[in-house]
């Protein structure tokens, strides 16, 4: 990153200001030299790009000053490729310290590495075909404006394809979901189960899978795999979920962390729970992994921060309360089992289980015993979840 952020300036050298167009990019740029040094003062009036001043700028912080200078596009893209290639070689390391490294990420760490520009409809649809071909289950545009997104979910509507789509606009980024049995396994089990065991307390729930949440106040928008919310609490089409469940199957652990903060920031809080699958099919041991994230009142005020009305309700940070892990356990390698034995329930091992789901944060209101209760997931169910997803 130092070495294509040095290439960036020097091309920048002779001139006042930048014209860039990769609002990831910009981040990069600014973590690497230092905030001092560039500044956003507007975004460009014509195509929405972000104008960077240095602090040398005479007119630095007066937002109707013209660009006085911009990047020709030949030094645009070769400095944009640059700070993308060196995005990737660090993305390629950390993907061969292994997928327990992956897996222990915190959730702010970093954002997933794009595998495309937006370069298209028709083309990005044939990239889809193809990566859904060779078992992926996901591919992650960056970068994308909010027009180009909303042409890509007026295509898919058209089209009649099911692609779940999230659009995370200040990274300008689009993560598109395409379904296969390995992905729709690792969530539908999960939230079938779910509400099988809370109509068998007798309550209603509402089991929803792909519905787009575009809040008003937002550009961003999401559409989860699967979803769930009481009923009488929670009806209407702009009812936000009270549990949220994501899944992965190619699609990285950062990707699905993406998507969990989405969820909690976007609904306002209303989404109580995040369920995170990740099945990790280049492993030798047949892991997934399930993260369950709720929010909770940060710990740490701000250093010098002084206490306001407004200040003195806490702020709220999504925190991992369950970390689980099911892996294959059979006398030989999970690479070289048999599809017999990987439907065996018997030859997986739970670890830091069973998954507790609290009644509280679905219902919105404490449990009247004793037929309610929080939703258990155990060992057993766990080693039945895991036999379904490494069925084929």
């Amino acid at each position: 990153m130092e070495a294509a952020i040095k290439h960036l300036l020097g091309v920048c050298k002779s001139i006042d200001d930048v014209v860039i167009d990769d609002e990831h990019m910009l981040e990069n740029i600014r973590v690497g030299t230092g905030c001092a040094m560039m500044h956003i003062v507007q975004w460009h009036s014509r195509d929405r790009r972000p104008v960077l001043y240095s602090p040398t700028t005479p007119n630095h912080g007066n937002s109707s000053i013209p660009v006085l200078g911009q990047m020709s596009p030949v030094a645009m893209n070769a400095a944009s490729e640059s700070i993308r290639t060196e995005q990737k070689k660090k993305s390629s390391a950390t993907s061969l310290a292994g997928s327990q490294d992956e897996a222990n990420l915190l959730p702010h760490e970093h954002l997933p590495a794009a595998d495309t520009p937006f370069t298209g409809v028709a083309d990005l649809f044939a990239q889809f075909s193809q990566a859904q071909g060779k078992g992926s289950d996901c591919v992650i545009i960056a970068p994308a404006s909010h027009k180009q997104f909303l042409a890509l979910r007026n295509a898919r509507d058209k089209s009649g394809r099911k692609r779940c789509l999230f659009y995370l606009a200040e990274h300008r980024t689009i993560i598109v979901t395409l379904p296969t049995y390995e992905h729709d396994s690792l969530h539908i089990f999960l939230s079938s189960t779910l509400d099988t065991c809370v109509k068998q307390m007798g309550l209603e729930w509402f089991l929803g899978t792909s519905q787009t949440f575009s809040p008003a106040h937002l550009a961003s928008s999401g559409e989860g795999d699967s979803n769930g919310r009481p009923i009488p609490a929670r009806l209407g089409s702009s009812a936000w979920p009270t549990i949220v469940a994501e899944a992965g199957y190619t699609q990285t652990v950062a990707s699905l962390r993406a998507k969990m903060r989405f969820w909690f920031a976007a609904s306002n809080h209303d989404v109580k729970i995040v369920l995170l699958a990740k099945a990790f099919p280049q492993a030798h041991d047949g892991r997934i992994l399930l993260e369950q994230w709720q929010e909770r009142p940060a710990s740490v005020q701000r250093p010098g921060a002084t206490m306001t009305r407004r200040s003195a309700q806490p702020r709220l940070d999504p925190a991992c309360l369950q970390t689980i892990n099911i892996v294959w356990a059979g006398a030989v390698p999970f690479d070289q089992a048999t599809v017999a034995q990987r439907r065996d329930r018997s030859l997986y091992n739970v670890t830091r289980g069973p998954l507790r789901l609290a009644f509280e944060s679905l219902y919105l209101r404490l449990p009247v015993a004793p037929h309610e209760h929080d939703v258990i997931f155990t060992a057993d169910m766990l080693q039945r979840y895991a036999s379904l997803v490494w069925a084929s």
